[in-house]
């Protein structure tokens, strides 16, 4: 560190060569300072600070050589993939967050824990059907990244693939148990097991078959075995790749049970929480069931987004739950820590708290109904508690200037909730830690974002205009944090600096979308408002438009390949600014940014065009001298032109909509009906600019 400058050596970073001015990663004790874990952390800890500066393509040079052998540098990498696939919504982004995640899950695999053999099956049926790369641990700590066993790891255990039936040798190891139980299941399937039982490999196993197969013709399961002589007694022929499926099922039906008599000897005293085993687990191992748990999440929301309605939920549905039940433990594993005087690392702590704050914010906001029914299957929805985590993690309550403005914290408790005791109710402080920033990012959406549309209250007005200076001070050209300060002034109703914000948003970034005039001229030009005029009377609802409604999430537009990484957070920056101008009445600015998104973007495009429709709506009455007449008999051409486009508008909406996991969108139903009521009264309506603009609580 020179001149205040956070310089990570050249030798750990050999991907980057560049300086990111960024806080120093605070050590994490026990491990050291060459150790893998904590050059993940570094790297990170970078990459976190250019995110924020909106920097895609910096991140991806900083780990993209690093992503297959650090685990934070591959949870960075997926997680930055993630947001581009959430941003530009293209095929290819998916693909490449999915590969992306599964990479890291597969990493954060290895570093765990050796598990039973449930967990090892697991991994074999989240990654059945497309070969996943090997990771193997060398003499130095890194991981490699290959689909074939090396000789190195032939010599540790790993399968021999030399024979023509595939043979599992089974080596002694340390927990007994495991091992006979790993041996009594993969004797009926086709999976190869590590000697240390803690990862499966199905891509050697496919790639063995194929290979198999194409030697000579014969199908695999119809080979004959081999003569097992003595030297081969602890070797067990494996065959029948179709008793794959058989035994994930069987060792599933056996973790349901184990799972619900583990649970009822807790209940009782019997045995010990689930959180205990963190206890004997290594820092690296620790950091690595985080880890998994937060990709997990990544390839659930992934899928999610990429699957087809209720169905793809509903799959997903477990793997969330799974990854809370990992939050939940490192939470009590933490407050327990706490409670007997030991300290853990900031870097930890802070992912347990940005998983727990997130968890308990977002299902608190669920209705009553749905609540209790999420908190029977083991969630929990404690707002104040999820505040009060993300804050700490954030360091809010630490720094004097915020720690005033966030106001007493909520009444202490003495339980963890999964059976771990703190101090006094007291909760684990934290330090600067990697999720520490993102822990502020939910923070400030929460206050200038939920809090307003969602009715959860009162935002801390104070405290976020402390936050959002200092961030912006830090981090100028951050597209989040200046999204952030429009939204503030927004709802402070400072909507002429707003739309100065937004418009600076839809500028900013590499490959801008749309344009947006300068605020300084209060209505569009004359010849802006003929070609606007003339766009829009060129509307027609052909028969094709008049089907059923379309089905799932909105595809990416045509022309949308190659644009900017930050694409979608633009848009939005578009629709806010429209909202702003039909606040101030500048209709026909507006009805441009509408048009835009009309045009652009497929996300809602019933509800833009309802909105363009108003916004032309007001417009005709404008013209009309803020009173539609009776009759249509006596309008000029422009009149009769311009409401020819309202009409040609509102008979557009009803086509637009789309059924999300088999239900129609609430806001949706809104202009749908408003617009059929529109037709209904022979092509009038009450101010609905206005009415819109109250649905929008502006």
């Amino acid at each position: 560190m020179a001149d205040g400058k956070y310089q990570p050596d050249r030798e750990r970073s050999a991907s980057s060569s560049f300086v990111v001015d960024c806080p120093p990663a605070s050590a994490i004790p026990g491990v050291a300072a060459d150790d893998p874990l904590q050059r993940g952390v570094e790297l990170a800890m970078q990459a976190v600070w250019l995110f924020l500066d909106s920097d895609f393509e910096r991140i991806e040079q900083l780990l993209h050589r690093k992503r297959h052998n650090l685990l934070y540098a591959s949870e960075g990498y997926a997680a930055i993939q993630y947001m581009r696939a959430m941003m530009t919504f293209t095929q290819e982004a998916m693909a490449s967050a999915q590969q992306a995640t599964e990479g890291t899950i597969n990493l954060a695999m290895h570093y765990r824990k050796p598990r039973g053999v449930s967990s090892m099956l697991s991994a074999a049926s989240s990654r059945a059907g497309s070969p996943q790369p090997h990771h193997g641990r060398h003499s130095d700590g890194t991981v490699s990244d290959t689909n074939s066993p090396s000789e190195g790891s032939k010599s540790r255990g790993w399968l021999r693939l030399d024979s023509p039936r595939l043979i599992l040798r089974e080596k002694k190891a340390k927990n007994g148990v495991v091992a006979d139980d790993a041996a009594s299941v993969a004797s009926n399937s086709d999976i190869s097991v590590s000697e240390d039982r803690s990862e499966i490999d199905p891509a050697l196993l496919e790639a063995k078959y194929s290979e198999l197969q194409e030697s000579d013709g014969t199908p695999v399961g119809d080979r004959a075995a081999p003569a097992v002589g003595e030297s081969d007694a602890s070797e067990l022929a494996l065959d029948r790749p179709q008793q794959r499926s058989w035994a994930s099922g069987i060792a599933s039906m056996a973790d349901s049970v184990i799972g619900a008599v583990r649970t009822s000897t807790q209940a009782i005293g019997i045995s010990k929480p689930e959180w205990h085993t963190l206890k004997s687990m290594t820092v690296t191992q620790r950091h690595a069931e985080l880890v998994h748990a937060e990709a997990y999440l990544l390839r659930a929301m992934l899928n999610v987004a990429m699957g087809d309605g209720m169905l793809a939920l509903l799959k997903e549905g477990w793997h969330v739950r799974s990854a809370y039940a990992t939050y939940r433990n490192c939470y009590a594993y933490v407050q327990d820590a706490h409670a007997h005087g030991e300290r853990v690392d900031d870097h930890f702590v802070s992912g347990t708290y940005l998983g727990m704050g997130v968890f308990n914010l977002v299902l608190s906001m669920l209705p009553a109904k749905l609540l209790r029914f999420i908190e029977l299957v083991g969630f929990t929805a404690d707002r104040r508690l999820g505040l009060e985590l993300l804050a700490i993690a954030a360091g809010w309550r630490t720094d004097p200037a915020t720690a005033e403005l966030l106001g007493p914290p909520p009444p202490a408790s003495s339980s963890t909730g999964n059976g771990a005791k703190s101090t006094n109710g007291a909760i684990h402080p934290c330090g600067y830690g990697l999720r520490s920033e993102f822990c502020g990012l939910v923070l400030q959406g929460y206050h200038v974002f939920l809090c307003n549309d969602l009715f959860l209250g009162y935002p801390n007005f104070p405290l976020v205009e402390v936050v959002l200076r200092r961030s912006l001070q830090q981090h100028p050209n951050g597209l989040l944090y200046i999204y952030f300060e429009g939204r503030f002034l927004m709802t402070r109703t400072s909507m002429r600096d707003a739309i100065e914000r937004f418009g600076e948003l839809v500028r900013k970034g590499k490959g801008a979308v749309g344009s947006a005039r300068s605020s300084s001229t209060p209505q569009a030009g004359a010849s802006a408002e003929s070609e606007l005029i003339t766009e829009l009377a060129a509307i027609q609802v052909s028969e094709s438009e008049r089907e059923e409604p379309a089905v799932g999430l909105p595809q990416p537009s045509a022309g949308s390949e190659g644009a900017s990484d930050w694409r979608q957070l633009q848009y939005l920056g578009h629709w806010e600014r429209s909202l702003c101008l039909m606040a101030l009445g500048r209709w026909l600015d507006a009805a441009e940014g509408f048009n835009l998104l009309r045009n652009e973007n497929n996300w809602n495009k019933a509800v833009y065009t309802y909105a363009l429709a108003c916004c032309m709506w007001e417009h005709y009455l404008t013209l009309c001298g803020g009173v539609a007449p009776v009759t249509t008999a006596r309008l000029t051409e422009e009149q009769q032109r311009v409401l020819g486009i309202v009409g040609s508008l509102m008979e557009l909406v009803p086509t637009l909509k789309r059924r999300v996991a088999g239900k129609s969108i609430p806001i949706e139903k809104f202009v749908v009906r408003k617009a059929s009521k529109f037709q209904q009264q022979e092509g009038f309506l009450m101010r609905p600019g206005l009415e819109l603009l109250h649905a929008w609580n502006l």
